[in-house]
């Protein structure tokens, strides 16, 4: 953990300023509390309420589903009363006579998430009462968590949705929200969001790596804190509404915990690492990190511009290393399995759930989320488009240097997967067809893994860190470290190599590449037996690239077309939308270890195009040797301030980005697509008028892209400023873009 080994000196808490005006420093979460202060005094000075915040829940028989999730300071509620939000849903810019209102909650979590932190008994208690409907409005450091679930029929055209929140006390309008350094009253918003048509394309935006390592100093006076990117997110949103704001790890830092809980920075100051390890977690230390968790999400998300994008746009998320601490999961066995680390992960874990997923471990597989069989870990598969799907899976829950998920997790994933994808199936009759009318064909399969499947190695560097790993935890090494002086010298943290977790982190580390090569083979066999493209989102790098897998044929095949090839898989790398990006040198190191590597298969039977005729068949088969390529693309050509990359530094941009997906809808299949690939053009050209760096295109007019995935990365200098300084109608142009288009299959095994 590469944040926590540079800071070691303590420092002083400082108490919040009395009154509901006080500030909110996202930066120093303690300024909201003080860990002696009692809940009840805590709530008392800070603000009436948190959020909107919008969570996507799906589409289920037709009806697209979300959730909005309040935070009411108890202190308040009984002046106030619940809550109450209106709906006015328009058609086509006319307002839609069966606007619809919610009078309270559809649910308190509250009670939830008190019980299932106390112990799984009292949780079940809490189900069992929520099934009688007799869920008990209950309080949390002060706070009512209330949860309002909406439910809206999709039609065949776009519809908009505008909600106010109403029904508060006069005395909480007067003395509003003070979120950060504005004033926020409730009464007189209006936040939007937008429903798409049942079959038109869908515009959704993705992101990772949002907030800053507690070794980042003036974060705002470098980068104008995380608000750039955010607000081009914005400018883009109001021109062409997002439907879905995607997640794809690292949502949040938690790492500054570390220092601001005193338990755990007197943890952390034990110097010898088998008397740490076997310390238990008391109560206290538990209080701390869930006062401190709780807390650092409200003002995290309520920062201003955080705040607009969540009330307007509904998220979905996946968890990675920061959601919980720097490099959970990649650490060694004894340590990772300690009492500290385990409590702090459950802890972690169910405010993922509860700010990030809007739901609770009692709640989640009610709420469509695919639980591990030892409740353990919480994956996702949603509709993400017209036709796209999206997998979203929590990589971190299971993780350990031996594995990333347990066997029974993979299978019931792709069990999922399959029960799903045989909708595709148009040989279905009676119940099942019924059952399949209202839910979308897959074509597109979009999985989220949070770190890249494929990125540059450094299998030596890994080794030696490894090395030095093993051999410090030998006694005599152990003292000469700490008698030297060396674990802050080399930046240790919790006794281990400073970057070594991040190596580990990766699916193509040696700890897991077999993993990653077995998840390639299912992920293909997938797109072959049920004709989908599948496309990867990953994040946590904080640096953009695009990687491809894709087929290589032994000598005197030739080669696969890209939309016959079902193993071309594209790999989408957006990371990070507001922490800093590495330096230099650390991004030339990895475009330098940037190589083309080759997997290979056993003999099997592949998917070839050939033509007779003139006429290209899609399902002509031969059994041959196989090998899968995967490489980083050179698709960075030209800098975000127009300059030609050197050749070499070119697969990499370590600048602070976020990606957007434009799906595009499917042709019919009975044309005949280009058999042209995919070309990286300079200067190209978009269909909405914004002009990319360079882009990975497909042949024009052919139909045989199923979606674009636009890169936007921060510029430099006054660009970078105008970006924050213009209007929202302005500014869109400002950020440098690279597009990606990803073809179709055209192709399935029969």
């Amino acid at each position: 953990m590469r944040t926590i080994g540079r800071e070691r000196r303590r420092q002083k808490h400082v108490a919040p300023a009395a009154g509901n005006d006080a500030p909110l420093d996202v930066h120093r979460t303690r300024q909201l509390i003080e860990i002696s202060t009692s809940a009840s005094e805590m709530a008392a000075s800070l603000p009436v309420i948190f959020g909107p915040f919008l969570g996507y829940q799906g589409v289920q028989n037709g009806d697209w589903r979300a959730s909005i999730l309040l935070f009411v300071n108890d202190a308040m509620f009984t002046g106030m009363g619940t809550p109450r939000i209106t709906f006015r849903v328009f058609d086509e810019n006319e307002e839609d006579t069966t606007s619809i209102w919610i009078q309270g909650p559809s649910m308190n979590l509250s009670s939830f998430l008190s019980a299932e932190l106390e112990g799984s008994k009292n949780a079940d208690a809490v189900r069992e009462a929520c099934e009688q409907g007799e869920v008990e409005l209950g309080t949390f450091l002060g706070y009512r968590i209330l949860r309002y679930n909406i439910s809206i029929e999709m039609k065949s055209i776009s519809r908009q949705v505008e909600y106010t929140i109403s029904g508060l006390h006069a005395s909480a309008h007067a003395s509003m929200c003070s979120i950060g350094r504005e004033l926020f009253d409730f009464a007189q918003t209006t936040f939007t969001m937008h429903i798409q048509g049942r079959e038109e394309p869908w515009h959704n935006a993705i992101y990772s790596c949002n907030g800053f390592e507690p070794k980042t100093k003036q974060t705002e006076e470098k980068y104008d804190g995380i608000r750039p990117m955010w607000v081009r997110l914005l400018n883009i949103h109001a021109r062409r509404p997002f439907h879905v704001l995607f997640g794809v790890g690292d949502q949040i830092y938690q790492d500054a915990m570390w220092f601001d809980c005193p338990t755990l920075k007197r943890w952390l100051d034990i110097p010898d690492h088998e008397e740490r390890e076997e310390i238990e977690a008391t109560d206290a230390l538990q209080e701390e990190v869930v006062k401190y968790m709780f807390f650092h999400y409200l003002a995290h998300f309520s920062q201003p511009i955080l705040r607009e994008v969540l009330g307007n746009i509904p998220q979905i998320n996946i968890c990675d290393d920061h959601d919980i601490f720097d490099g959970c999961g990649s650490y060694p066995t004894s340590l990772q399995n300690c009492a500290v680390f385990k409590t702090i992960g459950r802890i972690a874990q169910s405010f993922f759930l509860l700010f990030q997923c809007h739901t609770t471990h009692t709640l989640a597989e009610a709420d469509g989320y695919i639980k591990a069989p030892d409740g353990s870990a919480y994956h996702f598969l949603k509709l993400f488009g017209s036709s796209t799907y999206v997998l979203g899976l929590d990589t971190r829950s299971e993780r350990s240097k031996s594995q990333i998920l347990s066997e029974v997790s993979w299978n019931i994933v792709f069990q999922e997967l399959d029960d799903l994808l045989d909708g595709n199936d148009e040989e279905n009759d009676g119940t099942a067809a019924q059952e399949q009318e209202r839910r979308p064909k897959c074509t597109h399969l979009v999985v989220a893994v949070g770190v890249p499947l494929t990125y540059p190695r450094l299998p030596t560097v890994e080794r030696l860190l490894d090395l030095l790993s093993r051999s410090r935890r030998l006694g005599a090494v152990q003292s000469v470290f700490r008698r030297s002086g060396l674990y802050k010298t080399l930046g240790f943290a919790f006794g281990e190599p400073q970057v070594l977790d991040d190596l580990v982190d990766h699916f193509d580390s040696a700890y897991h590449i077999h993993e990653r090569d077995r998840l390639l083979e299912k992920l293909q066999d997938v797109s072959l037996r049920y004709g989908v493209r599948v496309t990867i989102l990953a994040g946590d790098v904080h640096a953009g690239s695009v990687g491809r897998f894709r087929t290589v044929l032994s000598r005197g095949h030739g080669r696969t077309p890209e939309v016959f090839d079902h193993r071309l898989m594209y790999q989408i790398t957006t990371s990070a939308i507001a922490n800093e990006p590495p330096p230099k040198a650390v991004r030339r190191l990895f475009n330098w270890a940037a190589r083309k590597y080759v997997v290979s298969w056993p003999r099997s039977v592949v998917s070839l195009s050939g033509s007779e005729g003139g006429i290209w068949h899609r399902n002509k088969h031969i059994e041959t040797d196989v090998q899968l390529r995967e490489e980083l693309l050179d698709l960075f050509r030209r800098d975000v301030d127009g300059r030609r990359c050197w050749r070499g530094r070119r697969r990499i941009l370590s600048r602070r980005n976020f990606c957007e997906m434009i799906e595009t809808l499917r042709e019919d299949l009975g044309i005949t697509p280009s058999l042209g690939d995919s070309t990286i053009i300079v200067k190209g050209e978009s269909s909405d008028g914004i002009e990319p760096q360079c882009a990975l295109r497909r042949p024009r007019g052919d139909g045989s892209t199923c979606a674009v995935f636009r890169l936007h990365f921060e510029p430099r200098g006054e660009a970078a400023r105008s970006l924050i300084l213009g209007d929202r109608s302005d500014g869109v142009s400002h950020a440098a873009v690279y597009d990606i288009d990803v073809p179709t299959l055209c192709t399935r095994l029969l």
